[in-house]
């Protein structure tokens, strides 16, 4: 995969690879999200961490345009501490449904100024 060298590229690849993503999430069911994945995270968690870093970038881009520093990468969190603030993603979203982590993932990739 050729890295983007323009904005409009990285747009096209960014888009181009959530579509296949969602395409092989729906063609698969809601039965995928238990599905172990990476290490010890199911599906759902890794969808579910995704979800959050996209919404949180969304809001950080926004909060910068409205001339505001954002705290990151979230409060109580050092960048160095990125695998405790993903482990703790995923434990508070463990009584969301998958159905509701797919759908904030779409929300969020829908929001980010590349669309």
């Amino acid at each position: 995969m050729a890295i983007p060298n323009t904005r409009a590229e990285l747009a096209d690849l960014t888009n181009s690879t959530f579509n296949k993503l969602k395409v092989e999430l729906e063609a698969a069911g809601p039965r995928v999200g238990s599905l172990s994945c990476v290490d010890d995270w199911s599906v759902k968690d890794l969808l579910v961490v995704r979800a959050w870093w996209t919404e949180n970038v969304v809001a950080w881009i926004e909060a910068g345009r409205r001339g505001k520093t954002p705290f990151t990468p979230a409060e109580g969190y050092r960048w160095n501490e990125t695998p405790r603030l993903n482990a703790d993603i995923v434990k508070s979203a463990r009584h969301e449904s998958y159905r509701s982590v797919c759908v904030r993932l779409e929300r969020g990739f829908e929001r980010a100024p590349l669309n």
